[in-house]
């Protein structure tokens, strides 16, 4: 069987969730001798991609919405697709996001995954919502990565419980390798506690800040590593100065090996998204050691299981009375860490892939 994954996300995404799970996922499928897995994209913006070994795209290392310079590439690279399309005639196209129509026009049957229902659920971007709704009514099948997803989906589009297979994204093995390396990374003699991910809106950074400022026992013992997103705004400065932990809370942004570090050297992950598909961090964060704490809602559930500690991601007291209880006995972030390292090894990428493939081949001609 002849797999072809389209180069959508990775002309949008230098790093993130959904570009590392499709890089993932291919390294997975070509272990398999039972199927040919390509990822078509002669140019593109992302890192993972860059680094995947005998992948042959232009890789460039800046984008810029500069004279249309992004949308252009996107043009390019959508014709130079087709062109590989028409040659290697796949059996499954799996779409790697949503766009208003199919990158190729041919013979072959359609997969996408759906990684969250976020927008629908808080009636954003109604432009982007449109999209996914076409990506979704021209699927032969759909991927959900979380049954929360699923049952989300279920609730936004009329969809046939046939089409959809929930199947769980895996993480990477070198998130569980410990090595001298990832100590020297990371050097903070002041224990810190750790935030993943975007900052806005309903990844509820603001509650954890409010949460942190208004605990003593956290404020006087904790600094807060933020990884990922873009740098502090002018409107995130002035509210670390205005709840006085200018000092406190810094940002890093970096490659997976700095992140590991990071993960291995933090004394706990906080995740207080309102909403997620899955919650990749989660898992990265066990099978790097490290004990997390996060909201009770959405599929943060399931992505932490038993190994987690939950806290109500509306409630900055509950936040508190979470961390304040979690981090002031040793014993119990050791037993945490213990039981994520436990989980984590639930969600691999060979399993991911093994399930994906049988998904495909229920739609073999």
């Amino acid at each position: 069987m002849k797999v072809a994954f389209d180069p959508q996300i990775f002309v949008l995404q230098r790093h993130g969730g959904v570009s590392r799970y499709f890089v993932e996922l291919h390294k997975s499928l070509v272990q398999n001798e039972l199927i040919n897995s390509q990822i078509i994209a002669p140019i593109h913006f992302n890192a993972y991609l860059r680094d995947l070994p005998g992948h042959n795209g232009i890789y460039i290392p800046k984008s810029t919405d500069f004279l249309n310079f992004n949308e252009l590439i996107r043009s390019i690279n959508f014709k130079l697709s087709e062109r590989i399309f028409n040659t290697q005639q796949p059996d499954v196209l799996h779409e790697t996001f949503y766009g208003d129509r199919a990158s190729w026009q041919g013979s072959y049957r359609t997969i996408t995954t759906i990684h969250d229902l976020t927008r629908e659920r808080l009636n954003v971007d109604s432009r982007k919502i449109e999209r996914k709704a076409r990506a979704v009514a021209r699927a032969d099948g759909i991927i959900s990565v979380s049954k929360n997803t699923t049952t989300d989906l279920f609730e936004f589009y009329e969809v046939p419980e046939s089409k959809v297979r929930t199947i769980y994204v895996g993480v990477s093995d070198f998130f569980r390798v410990r090595n001298e390396e990832t100590k020297a990374l990371v050097q903070q003699e002041v224990p810190f506690l750790l935030f993943v991910g975007h900052r806005g809106g309903y990844k509820n950074w603001r509650a954890l800040i409010k949460a942190i400022s208004s605990s003593s026992f956290l404020k006087n013992n904790f600094k807060l590593f933020c990884f990922g997103g873009n740098p502090f705004s002018a409107e995130e400065k002035n509210l670390l100065h205005e709840l006085e932990l200018v000092n406190q809370v810094h940002f890093f942004q970096g490659d997976d090996k700095l992140l590991r570090s990071i993960y291995q050297n933090a004394v706990c992950m906080v995740y207080p998204s309102l909403y997620e598909g899955f919650g990749s961090p989660v898992i990265e964060a066990m099978a790097s050691g490290c004990p997390v704490f996060t909201s009770n809602s959405s599929a943060l559930v399931e992505s932490g299981g038993h190994a987690a500690e939950y806290f109500s991601p509306e409630s900055v007291d509950s936040i508190i009375a979470t961390l304040e209880k979690g981090l002031s006995s040793e014993n119990s972030l050791n037993a945490m860490a213990e039981k994520g390292l436990v989980h984590s090894q639930n969600f691999t990428w060979e399993k991911t892939a093994r399930e994906t493939l049988d998904f495909y081949m229920e739609f073999e001609s």
